[in-house]
């Protein structure tokens, strides 16, 4: 979920003096770690230039949708923090709010069945891919590819499991 931040008075943030506003863009993204429902990949064809057959199946599980609704409603608890007061702007009747890039969250948080709509309305993934490269089956434990000399894959393919944070400095890491 995206939001627009006013600028509070006291910013720690650099103004531009040209800029009679500066506004800030802020996401916040709840993860479920470890889904229980699964989907599938399946090629279409074996023409390359056909896209492969994907079927996420988010949400099948409902113990994934319960995550999910926890998660949103944690996110709802953050934007009412009172710290963050001063990055609200005024709405129309006078009262502070943020300003959404898409659906704002449901005003009833505490009704489950609105929480889990909004989850499934709103659901995305972010693609970092991980786990292609099995470790001693596709590459040895150096990262080389097994049987092609000269080749490593140093990617977050050789993941075996999501570290659940962005991978960038991992990366690098396996790079040096």
């Amino acid at each position: 979920m995206s939001f627009l931040l006013a600028s509070p008075a006291h910013s720690v943030f650099i103004r531009t003096p040209s800029s009679p506003l500066y506004l800030t863009m802020a996401t916040l993204i709840e993860k479920i770690a470890g889904p229980v429902s699964s989907g599938f990949l399946r090629l279409a064809s074996t023409d390359v230039k056909l896209n492969p057959i994907v079927r996420f199946n988010s949400f099948h599980n409902p113990v994934d949708v319960e995550r999910c609704v926890n998660g949103t409603r944690k996110i709802g608890d953050v934007l009412r923090n009172r710290a963050l007061n001063d990055f609200k702007f005024k709405n129309w009747l006078g009262g502070q709010d943020f300003r959404f890039l898409g659906p704002a969250l449901p005003i009833d948080q505490t009704n489950y069945v609105q929480m889990a709509d909004f989850c499934r309305r709103t659901v995305n993934t972010i693609w970092h891919y991980h786990g292609g490269c099995v470790v001693g089956r596709v590459v040895d434990r150096d990262l080389r590819v097994i049987g092609i000399g000269s080749l490593c894959v140093v990617d977050g393919s050789v993941f075996g499991v999501s570290p659940g944070s962005n991978r960038q400095a991992t990366l690098m890491m396996l790079g040096r």
